[in-house]
């Protein structure tokens, strides 16, 4: 009788990266998914990427920006929660603001997408019917799609940055 193989998925892991020119590496670890829909599944998962990690880099603490991570950081720190402050004083989470700089071969900014839900904006049909990826435009700042994160990265440590309510728990981690 022939047991069932365990599936695996790749996942990012980012690591701050201090004295570069790229602020954060990414790399990919494979783990065990643990397949199912209910929370105790997912928190098998993400207990497994946990693991994963800590043997791979050596880290001993670990910030998983995810709804099933119990961590209280968490929140704060999702994309879909944390707010970037623009020039005019207008607030928008950092998903908010990166989709909408989307720009493409056939249109964008779509900056109607600053006043949706995060998860709304992320789903919006325009990001993938208005052609190839070209680059990036926040509120006049011109960015190239290369290096492929720089732009986000920037994008999500400016709105750390501007919640300095954070830093000091943040520091705590790899």
């Amino acid at each position: 009788m022939q047991q069932a193989t365990t599936p695996m998925e790749s996942k990012p892991v980012f690591m701050p990266r201090v004295g570069s020119d790229n602020l954060v590496k990414t790399d990919m670890v494979r783990i065990e998914r643990h397949v199912g829909f209910a929370t105790r599944q997912k928190k098998k998962t993400l207990n497994d990427l946990h693991r994963v990690i800590k043997k791979k880099y050596g880290f001993k603490n670990v910030l998983e920006l995810s709804t099933k991570s119990g961590n209280k950081l968490s929140f704060p720190l999702s994309p879909y929660s944390l707010q970037i402050t623009n020039d005019d004083g207008q607030k928008y989470s950092v998903e908010n603001a990166f989709q909408a700089s989307k720009v493409f071969e056939q249109g964008g900014p779509y900056l109607d997408l600053l006043t949706e839900k995060p998860r709304q904006a992320r789903k919006d049909d325009r990001l993938i019917s208005s052609g190839e990826l070209t680059g990036y435009d926040y509120f006049g700042m011109e960015w190239g799609v290369e290096p492929l994160t720089t732009f986000y990265d920037w994008l999500y440590i400016n709105a750390l940055k501007q919640h300095p309510e954070l830093h000091e728990e943040v520091i705590q981690y790899q």
